[in-house]
């Protein structure tokens, strides 16, 4: 069984935030990927580590910092001890309302 699974919108976002970093340092980028990494795998290992958060009153959604990257949170939840990676967004960004915007966590 996989420690961690990161959803398709996770995906997206970290490839948003990469190709933004990566305008200004290539190198970054890559840090940023790896340091993704590390969180995920830190959360495998703990997955109640994050904080509980209310965005969707219907699914327990967790929220953790990135880390080196602390300006971007991972939200996610958790199913059979297992972390889904549903989101990373920057923490200036209107959370509540991406997560208004995006009901469908499951892909």
């Amino acid at each position: 069984m996989p420690k961690f699974l990161v959803r398709h919108r996770a995906t997206v976002d970290m490839d948003g935030i990469a190709d933004y970093i990566a305008d200004s340092n290539p190198n970054m980028a890559i840090a940023f990927y790896d340091e993704a990494q590390t969180i995920f795998k830190l959360l495998g290992d703990a997955p109640k580590l994050g904080s509980k958060i209310d965005l969707i009153p219907t699914l327990e959604i967790r929220m953790f910092p990135m880390g080196k990257f602390k300006s971007y949170l991972v939200f996610y939840t958790v199913e059979k001890g297992v972390p889904n990676i549903i989101r990373v967004i920057h923490g200036r960004r209107d959370i509540e309302a991406l997560f208004d915007d995006d009901m469908t966590l499951s892909g």
